[in-house]
C-alpha cells in the first residue's frame, strides 16, 4: 500500500462524522431559545367587558430613551377568540410601549404609554374613562404579569360609517 491508503481512510472517516452530524441535526433539531420578553394585550368590550376577537392592534415601541419619534417600531398582529393579542420578542423592548388601535374601534382611555417593565412584572391596565365611552355594566378582569389588558368601544355600522365621512 502507498501513502494514499491513510487519506482514503481520513477521508471517508471525516465523511462519515459528517453524515451522522446531518443525520443527528435532523433527527435532533436544536430547541428554540426562549422568548426575552412576551407582552400579551387584551382587547375587552368596554361596556359588557367580553373579548373581542379578530381586532388589529398593534404596539408602538419606543426608542432607547423612552420617546417615540417619527417612523418609531411598531409591530402589529389580530386578536383570538379570547380578546388576546400576543407579542413575542427575541430581545427585551425598549422602555416604553403604547398600545395602537385601528379605524373601527374607539379608544376608552386617554393616550397613554407603558412602561415595560411594569407589564412584564405585574401587568397594567388601560385608565379607562367613563365619559369618552358611556358607563359600563361590568368589572373588567384584573391583568396577569405581561399583560395590558385595554378596553375599547366597538363601532357599530352608523358609527363606522360617520366616521368614514370625517
Amino acid at each position: 500500500m502507498s501513502i494514499r491508503a491513510p487519506e482514503e481512510q481520513m477521508r471517508r472517516l471525516l465523511l462519515t462524522a459528517v453524515g451522522f452530524s446531518l443525520l443527528g441535526c435532523a433527527v435532533f433539531p436544536a430547541q428554540a431559545s426562549p422568548f426575552a420578553a412576551v407582552i400579551k394585550v387584551r382587547l375587552l368590550n368596554y361596556k359588557t367587558g367580553h373579548p373581542l376577537k379578530r381586532h388589529f392592534v398593534g404596539l408602538v415601541l419606543s426608542d432607547n430613551e423612552g420617546r417615540f419619534p417619527p417612523g418609531a417600531t411598531v409591530v402589529n398582529t389580530e386578536t383570538d377568540a379570547n380578546g388576546m393579542a400576543t407579542f413575542s420578542f427575541e430581545v427585551k423592548p425598549s422602555t416604553r410601549v403604547r398600545v395602537l388601535l385601528y379605524l373601527y374601534d374607539t379608544v376608552c382611555n386617554k393616550r397613554e404609554e407603558f412602561s415595560i417593565d411594569e407589564v412584564l412584572k405585574q401587568g397594567t391596565f388601560g385608565n379607562a374613562d367613563d365619559t369618552r365611552c358611556g358607563p359600563r355594566t361590568s368589572p373588567f378582569p384584573n391583568p396577569q404579569p405581561g399583560e395590558i389588558v385595554f378596553p375599547i368601544h366597538p363601532l357599530n355600522l352608523w358609527q363606522k360609517l360617520w366616521r368614514g365621512l370625517d
